[in-house]
């Protein structure tokens, strides 16, 4: 049996140990990150916007669908339908799009991309509260989150240090997922209470989506700035900002 040489145990060994030390800190370390770095507070607002929005989508399609599809049997097969398709298309995106849409548009345009998809879905569905419209929105929305803005929000991460990766995306990632959503909940409990119709709690929610494709584009600058900085945390080699979320789940970001 071939002997492994020194140097490449000794290797092994050293990235072992980098691998599975413990970070160490305290539980609210994230939020003490996300507050002195407006990169991290900007993925914590992107999270906001992203949950609200979906909260919204989702009151608004219980609201279309309970009025053009009565029947409870019919119903369910309306969602398992759309989450067949949903599951069909995202799987095609992400074996033939993903990867090229994140090196041809960068990431910054890769993560507006569902916030583009939001505004015209919104406006869309302002216009034409109907179950088609719903249904195609839906379809397009969860679509271009798996597919492409999920994998680039992962790339977001890469220029971090691994404290603030680690800790910031656990904030990001239960906190704020679950904060967004509860005040989606109460901002439209809160807009029916003032009069607003599906129609204008559509219009709410395209507002939304033209300000979060703001703050995409402004992550995707900071994440280039980060990416081309001497002075970031990591290693010294060049990174390709693209392969480490194309990689499988159980691979380092670094």
């Amino acid at each position: 049996m071939m002997s492994v040489p020194q140097k490449f145990r000794r290797h092994d060994a050293q990235q072992a140990v980098l691998e599975h030390a413990l970070i160490g800190g305290d539980w609210y370390a994230g939020f003490r990150a996300a507050a002195r770095s407006p990169y991290l507070l900007g993925m914590v607002v992107f999270m906001l916007l992203f949950t609200i929005g979906s909260t919204f989508l989702y009151l608004l399609q219980a609201e279309v669908v309970a009025q053009s599809i009565p029947d409870r049997a019919a119903r369910a097969a309306y969602f398992a339908q759309v989450d067949v398709w949903v599951n069909a298309l995202t799987l095609g995106l992400q074996l033939l799009l993903t990867g090229r849409a994140l090196r041809s548009l960068g990431v910054g345009l890769t993560v507006a991309l569902l916030p583009i998809v939001s505004l015209i879905g919104f406006a869309a569905l302002a216009l034409a509260p109907v179950l088609t419209a719903v249904v195609v929105f839906q379809v397009a929305r969860r679509v271009a989150d798996f597919a492409l803005s999920r994998p680039a929000r992962e790339l977001l991460y890469i220029p971090l240090s691994r404290e603030d990766k680690y800790k910031a995306k656990n904030l990001i990632d239960t906190f704020a997922y679950r904060a967004g959503d509860q005040l989606g909940a109460f901002g439209h409990a809160g807009l029916v209470a003032l009069g607003l119709a599906a129609s204008g709690i559509a219009w709410v929610g395209a507002a939304l989506s033209l300000l979060w494709i703001v703050l995409a584009l402004w992550l995707g600058r900071q994440h280039r700035q980060l990416i081309e900085s001497p002075t970031r945390p990591g290693p010294e080699r060049p990174i390709d900002p693209v392969r480490p979320a194309l990689q499988p789940a159980g691979d380092p970001l670094h």
